[in-house]
Formats: C-alpha cells, structure tokens, sequence
C-alpha cells in the first residue's frame, strides 16, 4: 500500500505512452478533415466517394481491434508498438505520392488497420503501467491525451486545408509518427505471466475477441459514441444552418479545455468513491448538452453545450474504460480495453450514415433530441447491466462467504 501513494503516474513510461497515444490520435484527426477535402478537390472525387474513403479508416481500425485485441495480453507491446508505428508511417507517406480514389481508399484502410494495433497496444499498456488504486485518475491523465489531439487535429488541418496546403498536413502528421517511433522505442512495459494453456486447441467464439465481462459497459459505450459521432458529423453544417459558424468552430475548442481539467477530477473522485459517482452524473450532463444542442439559438448556448459535452461524454468515457479495465481479470485487460473501443468505433461508424438518412426529414434539431433520448436509454442500461449486476455479484459473494464460514463453523463444533 505504500508503494502504491508513492507511486508517480507522470513516469517516464507513461508518458512514452501518452506521447504515442496522442500522435496516433492527432495523425488521425489531421488526415481525417485533410482527406475528405483532398479527395474532392484534388482528386476530383464526389462527396460518396470522399466519405467512403473517411469511413474505410474506421473499418481497418475495426478488423485489426478484433484480431488484436483477443491476443495483445499474450505478446509482446513493445514490439507491436513498434513495429505498428513503423507501419503506420507507411500509408501517411503515401499520402503525398497517390493521385487516383483507390489509392486514397487503399490508404486509408491501411492507416486504420495499423492505428488500431497501435491504439490496442497503447491501452494494453497503461493499463498495465497504472497501478489498480490509481486507474480512475490514471486513465483519466492518459484520455487527455485524445482530447488534445481532438483539439490540435481539427484546428491544424482546417487552418491548413483553408490555404490548399495538403502536403504540409501529411508532412506533420509524418513527423509527429517519428516522435511516436521514438517513444516506443524508449518505453518498458512489464509482461504477465501466461498460464500453461498453450497447447490448449480453443474452439471459435466471439468471447475470443469480445471480453465477455464488459459486455454491459460496452453496450453503454456504443450509446455515447453513437451520439458523439452526430455531433462529429453535424455540427459544422448545423452551426451554418443557425449562423453561428463562429461558435460551432470552437466548440471542440471548448469541450478539450474544460475536459483536460475535468478528467483527472473525476478520476479521482472514480478511484476514491466509485464508478458510480461519475458515470451517472456524466452521463446526465451529456442529455443537457443536446437538450441544449437542440435548441441553441446563440454563441453562449453552443458554449455551454460544449462544456456540458466534455463533463459528459468526455468524463463518461474515460470513467468507463477505466471500469471495463477494473472489471476484467487482469490476464484479459487488453481484450477489456479492445472490447470499450471496439463498442466506441462501431458507435461512431454507424451514426453519420444512420442518422444522415433521417436528418433531411426531421433536421438537425431533432437528431439531437434523439440523441438526449438514447442517452437516457443508456442510463437505463447502465442501472441494468453494470450496476444491478455488481450488486447481484457482491451479494453472490457474501452469500457464499457466509455459507462457507458457518459450515466451517459447525465442522469445528463437530470436532469439539
């Protein structure tokens, strides 16, 4: 218990991993804005085709999320941090050198396979760098990292895509991936011991790459990043549809500053009182952010949702990839933490396509309703499938622990 107060999280390891995280991130957000633009610009590419070569990054992540995240607690991270990064390197580079819709889509699928190896090996390993005690405030330092990168991304490529400069977009982000090679190349991760099961032939299931004991929190993380993703996809076109093209630009600005200060607070409050006291406050202030949303009529109500935005969504998922951590055993954490991301990117995929074919019906406006009410929902689910069913296991526990004590207890009458 000593060691642990004692224990630094701002080490040497975990920042290598912060730093790596957040390049990943930040590479992903310049060439995510960068390409949509690039294709129809540049590539004379319609709007379908430029958001198939958005939404082919997604799917990459996806497949590799998959494979990787049923097998990350059983290799090497550092190698697969490496080597990934090396790889990652790859396609960003061809950026510069492509001229044709298929190499961009080629691309694209590429980077995103090797952006979720990296991002599964990065979870794998702060959740192994942070110890137990510390998690809630650990993973909240280590989301910082996308926050920021959610920040700089966005701004960095539009400003730069503004003045038709694509090159020196992909040239950043190619620098940045160097940094990360760097970090990857300097950080220790430590091993766990693996259980004599090597010889053991295992059947398929999907619980070989879905963690089966954060089930219940992933079915909530599909909620958020089903909902995030509307925002991500509408907030530029409905900030012009309100003449509020100002505010709409900052929002993202607004939701990363008050969330670099939030997230460590409620990991704090995560490690010393519980999941419970953050999550369901954050995800009650994620319904009055699209409450908001909803009906924003001024700069200062676009602010204020942004801020409702990052206590809620932003400390809800940082909280909840900490608890499918906490939940899972500790041989299985990657796969928890694959599992969390897994849930987030089909969330995020889906939403812009689902939502877009309901938008020019019921418009902007309504969507955000919408998106309040499947919040709701997820606090529903929330209650049903993670609390209820801690509570039944702690009961489970004690039930069985009393049972054992009196039988023990009456062996020892028996004897006397």
């Amino acid at each position: 218990m000593g060691l642990s107060k004692k224990y630094n999280i701002w080490n040497k390891n975990f920042i290598c991993v912060f730093i790596i995280n957040f390049v990943i991130c930040l590479v992903f957000y310049i060439s995510t804005v960068a390409s949509t633009d690039f294709a129809k610009s540049v590539l004379n590419s319609s709007t379908s085709m430029a958001g198939l070569a958005n939404g082919i990054f997604v799917i990459g992540a996806l497949l590799s999320r998959l494979y990787f995240g049923s097998i990350i607690d059983n290799i090497n991270i550092k190698k697969v941090m490496i080597i990934s990064t090396l790889l990652y390197f790859i396609p960003n580079l061809y950026y510069l050198f492509l001229s044709t819709n298929i190499e961009l889509i080629v691309a694209r699928f590429f980077a995103g396979i090797f952006y979720g190896i990296c991002s599964c090996a990065c979870g794998a390993a702060v959740a192994r760098l942070v110890p137990s005690n510390k998690r809630g405030v650990g993973i909240g330092y280590y989301a910082i990292s996308v926050v920021l990168s959610s920040a700089i991304g966005p701004f960095l490529a539009v400003y730069l895509v503004g003045l038709n400069k694509f090159d020196l977009c992909f040239i950043i982000s190619l620098s940045t991936i160097f940094l990360a090679l760097i970090s990857s190349i300097l950080i220790k991760v430590k091993r766990f011991k693996k259980h004599n099961i090597h010889n053991v032939k295992k059947s398929f299931s999907i619980f070989n790459y879905i963690e089966k004991s954060v089930l219940g929190v992933a079915y909530v993380v599909f909620c958020l990043g089903f909902t995030y993703g509307a925002i991500l996809a509408f907030i530029s076109s409905y900030s012009k549809e309100l003449d509020l093209i100002k505010a709409g630009s900052v929002f993202f600005i607004i939701y990363a500053c008050v969330s670099v200060f939030s997230r460590p607070i409620s990991g704090k409050v995560f490690d010393k009182i519980g999941a419970n006291y953050v999550i369901v406050p954050s995800l009650l202030f994620f319904v009055a952010s699209f409450a908001i949303l909803a009906y924003v009529n001024n700069p200062f109500m676009m602010y204020l949702s942004a801020i409702f935005c990052a206590l809620g969504y932003g400390n809800a998922t940082s909280s909840l990839q900490s608890l499918a951590i906490k939940l899972a055993h500790k041989d299985k954490m990657g796969l928890a933490n694959s599992t969390f991301f897994i849930a987030l990117d089909v969330g995020m995929g889906v939403s812009p396509y689902l939502l877009g074919l309901i938008e020019p019906k019921y418009g902007h406006s309504n969507i955000y309703m919408i998106c309040a009410l499947i919040i709701l929902f997820s606090l529903i689910l929330y209650y049903a499938l993670v609390i209820r069913k801690s509570k039944n296991f702690q009961k489970d526990l004690k039930d069985y622990e009393d049972n054992f004590l009196e039988k023990n207890h009456s062996e020892i009458i028996i004897k006397d």
